[in-house]
């Protein structure tokens, strides 16, 4: 069954350990409040972690049918503004987003996988569920490199 499957990769990449380092838990368990909220470029990490929390929270309304949350590219909505967001608050929501995918998965049959909502969207539910993962490690890795230049 896909829908068991996309789960166990979204977990994996979420939570656990997987084939190509740390998962996304885990690199930002290494991080302090300070170094969430410590800019290094134009970003800090709280910033990516609401940038990732903005698209799994599109991708949960797309797979529920619902076209009245959008995200424009590179405006508050794509990048919502996280500096007096805690480090607790934003695990929070990332959990709590998390969770909302799991639930959704497990709800969906492998057919409704295939559909593609609006039906004239390029991507259908599977490539929704796809590219939260795909995301999820793109930015970790982000997260990661962060980590290791605030280390030096």
């Amino acid at each position: 069954m896909r829908t068991t499957d996309l789960t166990k990769y979204i977990e994996n990449v979420y939570r656990t350990n997987p084939w190509y380092g740390f998962g996304l838990l885990e690199s930002l368990g290494k991080l302090t409040e300070a170094q969430w909220h410590q800019t290094l470029g134009h970003r800090t990490v709280a910033d990516i972690v609401g940038h990732l929390i903005a698209w799994r929270n599109f991708a949960i309304a797309r797979l529920n049918d619902r076209t009245d949350f959008a995200i424009e590219l590179h405006a508050v909505t794509d990048w919502p503004d996280c500096s007096g967001r805690s480090r607790e608050t934003l695990l929070q929501q990332l959990e709590d987003s998390q969770a909302s995918l799991l639930a959704n998965l497990k709800g969906m049959t492998d057919q409704q996988l295939d559909d593609h909502f609006p039906a004239d969207y390029a991507y259908n539910k599977e490539d929704m569920v796809l590219g939260v993962m795909q995301h999820d490690v793109y930015h970790t890795g982000q997260i990661n490199l962060l980590a290791a230049l605030m280390a030096r």
